[in-house]
């Protein structure tokens, strides 16, 4: 004689709506801007400038670090140098070196709390020239009326 199978019903469980996050980075300009022509092997700053979207502080111990693109930088990671309160906009920094090779470069970097979550994400394409070169344009058309 077998046992008796007692089977419980599963619960439903209804899906939640997403909690907006307490932390949240919002980009508001770069410098310098996408597509800008930057001479090859020239050394030069990029700054991102982005806003607490969030109710928390962002502290020291938050970072910003290279994802994915080219990589053309004197560091890969780097940490907040202030406290940025919610509302408060920050400029954040990188050491960079245009490539030696003439092209258009793409690089995405994370911005991380201090648990190393990701919070937004800040990204840039630059066009490096050789000395004395014109850069390679995509021609534009106007629209006729």
């Amino acid at each position: 004689v077998l046992p008796a199978v007692t089977l419980t019903p599963m619960t439903v469980v209804q899906p939640t709506s997403a909690v907006p996050s307490r932390i949240t980075a919002q980009w508001v300009k770069n410098d310098p801007a996408d597509n800008t022509i930057v001479l090859a092997g020239t050394k030069f700053d990029i700054a991102w400038t982005i806003k607490n979207i969030g109710t928390t502080t962002w502290n020291t111990n938050y970072s910003y670090g290279y994802l994915s693109g080219a990589k053309y930088f004197e560091r890969l990671t780097y940490n907040f140098r202030k406290e940025v309160k919610p509302g408060e906009e920050v400029t954040i920094l990188v050491d960079a070196i245009a490539p030696s090779t003439s092209g258009s470069y793409y690089t995405w970097w994370k911005i991380k709390d201090d648990q190393g979550n990701n919070i937004g994400d800040v990204d840039l394409t630059i066009t490096v020239v050789q000395p004395n070169e014109t850069p390679k344009t995509t021609p534009t058309t106007a629209a006729t009326p």
